[in-house]
């Protein structure tokens, strides 16, 4: 009787626990591909301000840690009015949960800067907050190989 009763236990668990596992990873998927549109958005728009809300007070720059100020002045420097500017994602490919409430997204996007559009996979790392997901890091594979790059 109780062999029976630990296996319908059981049983009861993984059910239960799986269909919260995969309700739980759509709503933080939908979270999660909504700041990355935030952030392309926010490129296009000239929205300095969008983005220091979005990014974390310190954060993995293209292989580089810096502080949001920084950042937030690379990317404004790179957005100038007087330049020709556009930022698209292309294709959002996967969603990585990581411990400690990261995650990370690898997506395509397309660049067309000065006439010419190139393409780049490329990656944001984010940190779960209380006032909901933050960018704590940003790149691409490009930049990463050639900057010898890898994660700890």
């Amino acid at each position: 009787m109780k062999i029976k009763r630990l296996i319908l236990l059981v049983f009861l668990n993984v059910i239960f626990c799986n269909s919260f596992a995969q309700a739980f990873g759509k709503t933080e998927k939908t979270a999660i591909k909504k700041i990355v549109y935030k952030w392309s958005d926010a490129h296009n728009k000239w929205s300095l301000d969008e983005l220091k809300r979005l990014y974390a007070p310190e954060v993995l720059f293209y292989c580089k840690k810096i502080s949001r100020e920084k950042c937030i002045g690379k990317i404004s420097n790179m957005l100038s009015p007087t330049k020709v500017f556009k930022h698209e994602i292309v294709s959002i490919n996967d969603y990585q949960q990581f411990e400690n409430g990261l995650a990370g997204v690898y997506f395509i996007k397309a660049v067309t800067a000065n006439g010419s559009t190139k393409e780049y996979p490329s990656y944001l790392i984010l940190s779960k907050t209380d006032e909901g997901y933050k960018i704590i890091g940003e790149s691409d594979e490009v930049t990463d190989k050639n900057l010898k790059f890898q994660f700890d």
